[in-house]
């Protein structure tokens, strides 16, 4: 009788024998390739030769070519290079810049830290524009997030948008929300936190144009409310006692919110939506004038109907990572979006 550890590890071979696989399908290619390193992956950013990804309050670093596992950069603590909490990486022209908790942390494309920089104004996820930086503040008293515009000092400049918070003072909380805003080609994208409205702003903070765009409403259903319940108590590992106090407090709609997400790659903005053909979820184009280019559509996998697996976008491509239980292993999966 094959032991446990025996048949692990041909499962494991069996995987890296086919390290690349294809799937094809009418409309479709995709390539999933195994990665190594990784635990608990949050977010990932690519460039041309390298993937960084978030993974429990370190990046980790993959090269692009060959997807082997090069480093782990930073660790849990509060020393020189290590972080707090969410360890959010941008890619800049010279350098990557970290942004956690009360710090940004500048390392090289190799990950050697250069320097690092207190951060008391706002929360973590601080990005870099030309000399100013852009971030975002929680005022759960008053029930609304800031996204603010700030100097070389960190300090504010001004208020870009201000939408309602998912978590409010009395303790109920809305399930959706829509929270995006990152920095591109020296612009600013935000999606307002209500309605399909979408703000590019150059690096002062003044707004050059807006997206608004019509899509059609998606019912929320009693599936969806289970799919929620079943991620919390399958991947969250939440006992009954939590997910009954999570369903009393939590407020769930009556249709999905008009985007999911957005993700800012090669001059363009690629906005998500809930609709969904042939288990493709729809991604709408806009240039960075807000003038719509086209539709498409990818398969992009969900853990919850409110969180996406980590994904990055790319050279018109989807990078994807999910996880694989049958061979207890993180995979990438990679497919060009029609």
């Amino acid at each position: 009788m094959m032991n446990f550890n025996l048949r692990k590890s041909l499962r494991f071979i069996a995987v890296f024998i086919l390290v690349i696989s294809y799937k094809t399908s009418l409309h479709s290619f995709e390539k999933i390739i195994p990665l190594s390193n990784l635990n608990a992956p949050e977010r990932m950013v690519i460039d041309s030769e390298r993937i960084y990804v978030e993974d429990r309050k370190s990046i980790k670093l993959f090269n692009k070519s060959d997807f082997v596992f090069i480093k782990t950069i930073g660790r849990e603590g509060q020393g020189p290079g290590e972080f707090q909490d969410f360890a959010i990486p941008q890619i800049l022209p010279d350098k990557i810049l970290v942004s956690t908790a009360n710090k940004i942390s500048y390392f090289s494309f190799d990950g050697e830290l250069i320097e690092e920089r207190k951060n008391t104004q706002s929360d973590y996820g601080i990005k870099a524009v030309n000399q100013n930086y852009i971030g975002f503040d929680w005022v759960f008293i008053e029930d609304y997030v800031a996204y603010i515009l700030y100097d070389s000092d960190l300090k504010p400049i001004k208020e870009l948008h201000r939408g309602k918070a998912i978590i409010h003072p009395n303790r109920r909380r809305d399930f959706f929300e829509i929270h995006f805003y990152d920095v591109q080609r020296d612009k600013i994208v935000i999606a307002q936190r209500e309605g399909f409205e979408i703000d590019i702003f150059d690096s002062e903070g003044k707004l050059l144009h807006s997206i608004k765009h019509k899509v059609k409403a998606i019912p929320f259903s009693k599936n969806d409310k289970d799919d929620v319940v079943n991620y919390w108590r399958e991947e969250r590992g939440y006992e009954q006692w939590q997910i009954d106090s999570l369903l009393k407090r939590t407020d769930f709609p009556e249709f999905f919110p008009p985007i999911q997400t957005c993700r800012l790659a090669d001059g363009k903005i690629y906005v998500i939506t809930y609709k969904k053909i042939d288990d493709k979820n729809e991604c709408l184009i806009f240039d960075m004038s807000g003038e719509f280019i086209k539709d498409a559509y990818f398969p992009l996998k969900m853990m919850a109907p409110n969180h996406a697996c980590p994904f990055a976008i790319y050279e018109n491509t989807l990078y994807q990572l999910i996880f694989n239980y049958d061979f207890e292993t993180w995979e990438l999966h990679i497919n060009q979006i029609d």
